[in-house]
C-alpha cells in the first residue's frame, strides 16, 4: 500500500507504524525485567537470549521502517505524486521489513514455548573456608534453585599431614531465617582420600524453600574443633 505525506492517510499509517513497533520495545523491557532474574540469566539462558533477540528484531524493524519514510518519504496511494512522477518502494526493502515482522513473531513464539529464565536459571557456589593457616576447606554446591542440591566439601592436605593418623572430621549445617529453619543436618559420605586431598559429598540433600541460607561447617582436626559459615541465595 502506498502513502503521501500530503495525505491523511500516509500519517496515520506511518505513524501507526512506527507507533506500534516502538511501543514493543518498553514492553519486551519490563517483560526482562519481570521473567529475567537475576540479571545474570539474560545471557546464560534459553529464554534470556531468545529475548535479547526478539528486542533487537523490534528495533530492527523500527530502525527499518524509519529509513525507508526517509528515503521514500512521497508514497501516495495512486503510485504518482502531483507532478505525475512515478515513485516506487523498492520490493527489496518491502522484503527485508516483512521478513524482520516474520522474524519477530517467530521469536514471540519461542518465547511462549520456553521456561522463563527466572524459573530455569541456575549457577553452582563455590568458596573456601580457612581454618588456619595450613587447613583450608572448598566447599562447592551444585546448584541454588530449590530442591535436590549436591554439596561437596574437599580438604587438600598440608604437607606433613598424615590423614591416616589424624583423619579429620566434618560436619554441615544449613540454616534460614527466611524459611523458619533453625538447623538442618547435611549427611555427608566420605568418598575417598589420596595424596593430595580427602572428599565428602552430600547424600540426599535437598533445600525445600526458596531465599538466604547459611552454610555452616564444623570442621575437626589436630588444632582441634572449627565452626566457619557462609551464606548464599536459594531461587
Amino acid at each position: 500500500m502506498w502513502f503521501s505525506r500530503r495525505s491523511p492517510g500516509s500519517i496515520v499509517g506511518i505513524g501507526s507504524r512506527e507507533l506500534t513497533c516502538s511501543s514493543s520495545l518498553p514492553r519486551g523491557a519490563i517483560l526482562a525485567i519481570i521473567q529475567v532474574r537475576p540479571i545474570q540469566a539474560l545471557v546464560t539462558t534459553a529464554y534470556g537470549v531468545v529475548l535479547l533477540g526478539k528486542i533487537a528484531l523490534v528495533a530492527s524493524v523500527v530502525v527499518a521502517g524509519y529509513l525507508t519514510y526517509r528515503r521514500y518519504p512521497d508514497r501516495r496511494i495512486s503510485g504518482h505524486d502531483e507532478g505525475g512522477d512515478a515513485t516506487v518502494c523498492r520490493p527489496g526493502v518491502l522484503i527485508v521489513e516483512a521478513g524482520l515482522a516474520v522474524a519477530v513473531l517467530a521469536a514471540t513464539s519461542v518465547l511462549s514455548s520456553v521456561t522463563p529464565a527466572e524459573d530455569s536459571y541456575t549457577t553452582d557456589v563455590r568458596t573456601e573456608l580457612a581454618f588456619g593457616a595450613s587447613e583450608i576447606l572448598e566447599v562447592e554446591i551444585d546448584s541454588i534453585r530449590r530442591g535436590p542440591q549436591s554439596l561437596t566439601v574437599r580438604f587438600a592436605i598440608p604437607a606433613g599431614y598424615d590423614p591416616s593418623a589424624e583423619l579429620p572430621g566434618v560436619e554441615v549445617n544449613l540454616s534460614s531465617v527466611e524459611a523458619n529453619v533453625t538447623r538442618m543436618v547435611v549427611d555427608l559420605t566420605r568418598t575417598g582420600a589420596d595424596d593430595d586431598q580427602i572428599t565428602w559429598e552430600s547424600d540426599g540433600l535437598i533445600v525445600p524453600a526458596v531465599g538466604e541460607w547459611t552454610v555452616t561447617v564444623r570442621f575437626e582436626s589436630r588444632g582441634g574443633p572449627k565452626l566457619a559459615s557462609f551464606d548464599y541465595t536459594v531461587l
